[in-house]
């Protein structure tokens, strides 16, 4: 109807719909991204010279992309006042772009499924296993059962929430932390929270 009725519609319901279209603009954009990324994890996943290159891939300062991503998701938010870091420094064996990605996604759901004024804790501290990073929110949390089922497509309590994608962010999360051989565990409680633990080596 913006085509249409232009002329008549008030400036301000002008902006409103257009801050609609390019949400819903970049969502389909992430949708689109995450898909191709996915296909191009399994491909990557059967292709055993390719999963060893990319385990010989070294990052510095890791702590560093775990906070940009992370005050940069709170700002969009608007819930800087929420986050909380405590990030020890180490190099580790996997690269920049994909750590990006996989904080992004576990940091993003944190905070999509949690309220205002609660807290998402991120540590991340150098132990006997590797590097550790431990992502946990006071959110919705989730059934003990759906914690076992995290894959491609999957999207829990979807007659309850709108999620507005495929669901696939937890599990390229997951696959990229494995492509680098990593482990990847996630523990949560319904109406508690959830617990993403990360561990690089």
């Amino acid at each position: 109807y913006l085509l249409m009725d232009y002329e008549e519609i008030e400036p301000q319901r002008i902006h409103d719909t257009a801050q609609i279209i390019l949400r819903s603009g970049r969502r389909l954009q992430k949708i689109i991204e995450n898909y191709v990324l996915y296909a191009q994890i399994e491909v990557t996943l059967a292709d055993e010279e390719r999963v060893n290159a990319m385990r010989q891939e070294r990052l510095e300062y890791p702590e560093i992309v775990i906070r940009q991503v992370s005050e940069e998701i709170a700002h969009l938010a608007k819930r800087e006042q929420d986050l909380a870091l405590d990030l020890s420094p180490m190099t580790i064996a996997i690269s920049q772009d994909n750590l990006q990605k996989i904080i992004y996604e576990i940091v993003d759901n944190a905070f999509r499924f949690s309220q205002k004024d609660s807290l998402i804790e991120i540590q991340a501290v150098q132990n006997g296993k590797g590097y550790v990073v431990t992502i946990h929110d006071h959110g919705r949390g989730m059934k003990q059962e759906d914690t076992h089922n995290i894959g491609a497509y999957n999207q829990f309590d979807r007659e309850f929430y709108e999620h507005q994608g495929l669901g696939l962010g937890l599990i390229i999360a997951k696959r990229l932390t494995e492509i680098h051989d990593g482990k990847f565990e996630l523990t949560s409680a319904l109406n508690e929270g959830t617990t993403v633990t990360l561990t690089f080596p």
